[in-house]
């Protein structure tokens, strides 16, 4: 009886919750900021995870965009062996790759780089190494959270989802997440995580007629997949910019390839934790 009676209180309080993060989410509209809300970006993991806002294969699509916007991570077009007309993309680690990565960063690059052979990293070796290694990813995972949320603490921030009506209430009538004075951090750090959904999605009406450096789009780029968001954020940049493709780091395929690669890991992390389950 008690489980039912707190099943019931979870569905409801999840309904009451989703109703007045509405509320919440209308609030921004027509408000925007124009870069990430934390630096650097994925040390806000264990918060972005914790508000629905980023899962593994986001945080994994964030790393491997970045690593080619830094070059350490260089994409290469190869013809298909079987198929003439078909382009793959390898994916080539130069010898400094590891250079200034601190530890969590730099045992995920590693995990790539050793599944390269010497024409580079395909999709199907990763694909490879990610399914039999599995256990590996989600102790990754689970001690970035911990760094995340770490950093987050220090920084003053709240990272836990609190689902409690009241809390949810006072976050609505206007009382925002006041989160101190660190530069990293803003007075309301969900509501800018909004502003920044609003500047994507909204780049090409708010930049119409302007020039806008191929470098802030990258960067911008780089940033959206941390929320899920870089396919739209492209198809807004591309409006802005028409030869984004020759200018830009990246391309619409390779956008393609980096997130089919990092689906491997959601599906292989979700089959292990399936398999533990029984």
């Amino acid at each position: 009886m008690e489980i039912i009676s707190l099943l019931i209180l979870l569905v409801i309080s999840t309904i009451i919750y989703k109703f007045f993060e509405k509320k919440r989410i209308a609030r921004y509209q027509g408000e925007y900021v124009e870069q990430f809300p934390y630096d650097p970006p994925a040390m806000a993991y264990a918060y972005l995870k914790s508000h629905g806002f980023s899962k593994l294969e986001n945080l994994i699509t964030y790393f491997m965009l970045k690593w080619i916007r830094e070059k350490r991570m260089i994409p290469k077009t190869v013809e298909s062996k079987m198929f003439k007309s078909k382009e793959n993309i390898h994916f080539i680690f130069p010898d400094n790759f590891t250079k200034g990565l601190h530890k969590h960063e730099l045992r995920l690059i590693r995990f790539f780089a050793t599944a390269s052979k010497k024409k580079g990293l395909t999709e199907r070796l990763i694909y490879r190494k990610v399914n039999a290694r599995s256990d590996s990813i989600i102790e990754w995972e689970n001690q970035f959270e911990k760094r995340s949320l770490f950093q987050l603490s220090k920084d003053g921030i709240p990272v836990a989802n609190v689902n409690t009506i009241f809390r949810v209430m006072k976050d609505v009538v206007g009382q925002s997440n006041i989160v101190g004075t660190n530069e990293n951090q803003s007075i309301d750090f969900k509501g800018n995580i909004y502003r920044l959904k609003n500047y994507l999605k909204e780049f090409h009406e708010l930049h119409k007629g302007k020039s806008v450096d191929v470098e802030h789009c990258d960067d911008l780029l780089v940033s959206a997949a941390l929320i899920n968001m870089q396919n739209e954020a492209w198809e807004q940049f591309s409006k802005v910019h028409r030869h984004i493709n020759e200018q830009s780091k990246f391309s619409k395929e390779l956008i393609q390839e980096v997130e089919k690669i990092a689906n491997y890991f959601k599906s292989a992390v979700r089959k292990r934790k399936r398999e533990k389950r029984k």
